[in-house]
């Protein structure tokens, strides 16, 4: 009897020595619910000799303590297992952000043909002279007015007057005054303005700023000029870049600005009068 007590308090201390796992309220209540069973199952057999039920009252004792330990191990597992789950799926999850945001930082390059058929397009526009938009046209100076307010210069074909509305935004210019909104607005852009931060500086940050609400607004203009719309996705993903990089690494920040800004001056280029790209 002395020796089976002795195995007993040893296997005991053995349960004892096991990590204390951490569980939930759910998991508390199931190996409640799992334990009374037992217990009651072990109330129904009652055994009818004084020895037999010391006896079977330990083993129940000790049993009852085993399962009660091997349903914490488990559920503790499940719990660790589900958690490495939400863990792999949290991991999943940000690489697909991090993919997809490298996709949208994917430059496309802009090849000095492609400024040909933007050409091409300038050449075969003509600003409306007559109709029911038309105000008036300004002979000497060359200017056709428009009733929405947009004047367009008729030899260069771009915006000559653009005004705003209520909130301070441009208009949006009709589809026959598109084109020349689109040049127009991307004349302006080749300026590069100087901070007052830095002496003769550029005020990188917020020159960058400007021209992606200037290009992101022109891409959003209806138009059916696949050239143009690639050329304006290949410019914008240049200045995305040189923002995302001005603060880490400003040196090649600075090399994809200049590489926006050269797009802009080849498109300028291309469109002066008598010029070829």
């Amino acid at each position: 009897m002395m020796q089976e007590n002795e195995r007993f308090k040893e296997l005991i201390d053995e349960i004892k020595s096991l990590p204390t796992p951490s569980i939930n309220n759910k998991n508390q209540k199931l190996m409640h619910d799992h334990l009374m069973n037992i217990a009651g199952k072990n109330e129904n057999n009652k055994p009818k000799q004084i020895l037999r039920k010391k006896i079977t009252t330990g083993i129940a004792g000790i049993t009852t303590l085993l399962l009660f330990t091997i349903i914490i191990l488990s559920l503790t597992d499940q719990e660790m297992n589900n958690a490495s789950d939400t863990d792999s799926n949290a991991r999943e999850g940000n690489e697909e952000v991090v993919n997809e945001y490298e996709e949208q930082e994917t430059i496309v390059d802009f090849k000095e043909e492609q400024y040909q058929e933007i050409v091409e397009i300038y050449q075969n526009y003509e600003p409306p002279m007559e109709g029911e938009e038309v105000d008036y046209i300004d002979e000497e100076y060359g200017v056709i007015y428009y009733n929405n307010g947009i004047s367009i210069v008729q030899d260069t074909k771009s915006i000559a007057h653009w005004p705003v509305d209520k909130e301070g935004e441009s208009i949006n210019p009709t589809s026959d005054q598109t084109l020349a909104a689109i040049k127009g607005d991307i004349e302006e852009l080749k300026d590069k303005p100087i901070g007052t931060k830095e002496p003769f500086g550029i005020d990188y940050p917020n020159d960058i700023n400007h021209k992606l609400d200037v290009l992101n607004r022109l891409k959003n203009y209806n138009h059916p000029y696949e050239p143009i719309m690639n050329w304006m996705t290949s410019t914008i993903g240049y200045f995305e870049k040189a923002k995302h990089l001005l603060n880490d690494e400003r040196e090649e920040a600075i090399l994809f600005y200049e590489n926006g800004m050269n797009n802009i001056s080849k498109f300028v280029s291309a469109l002066e009068p008598g010029a070829g790209p």
